[in-house]
C-alpha cells in the first residue's frame, strides 16, 4: 500500500525538521504525483521488498 504526504510550505529558514500539511489515502491509478510529494509505502515485509526490487 502506499500512501501520500504533503509538506507543510516552511514558514522559517531555520526550521529543519518537515511539516506535514496533508496526507492523503490510498491514491487511485489516475493520481499523477508530483516531485515534492512523500510516498510512504507500507505492508508485509514481503510484499515491500517485492515492490522495491520491481
Amino acid at each position: 500500500m502506499v500512501t501520500i504526504l504533503k509538506r507543510k510550505v516552511a514558514s522559517s529558514c531555520t526550521s529543519i525538521t518537515p511539516q506535514i500539511d496533508i496526507v492523503y489515502g490510498i491514491p487511485g491509478p489516475d493520481r499523477v504525483f508530483e516531485a515534492t510529494d512523500i510516498l510512504v509505502v507500507f505492508g508485509r515485509e514481503l510484499n515491500v521488498k517485492k515492490l522495491l526490487d520491481s
